[in-house]
């Protein structure tokens, strides 16, 4: 989820209004930014510390396992999508 700054301070700023203020460390947690998302946790629902971290934690390991895979992955095309492949496949029929 992408939104705007000026999005996303109106929407944290509601949540910190409402009845459920610890919906705005939520918001910052699916948006990926952590450091606000803790630092809100721990003002308005310390219980939710523990739980971030992991979702941090967890975020970063994925993160971390897809550049690795991504780094090890050279791209070649395949004979059968090149055009000289495929003109000659099919010169003969």
């Amino acid at each position: 989820m992408a939104l705007g700054s000026r999005t996303e301070l109106r929407a944290q700023a509601l949540f910190l209004a409402s009845s459920q203020p610890a919906a705005a460390a939520a918001l910052r947690a699916r948006l990926g930014q952590w450091p606000q998302a803790l630092a809100l946790a721990e003002r308005h629902d310390p219980r939710a510390v523990a739980q971030l971290c992991c979702q941090h934690g967890q975020a970063r390991e994925f993160r971390t396992q897809h550049q690795h895979q991504a780094a090890g992955f050279a791209w070649e095309p395949c004979a059968l999508f090149t055009s000289h492949a495929l003109v000659g496949k099919h010169a003969g029929s």
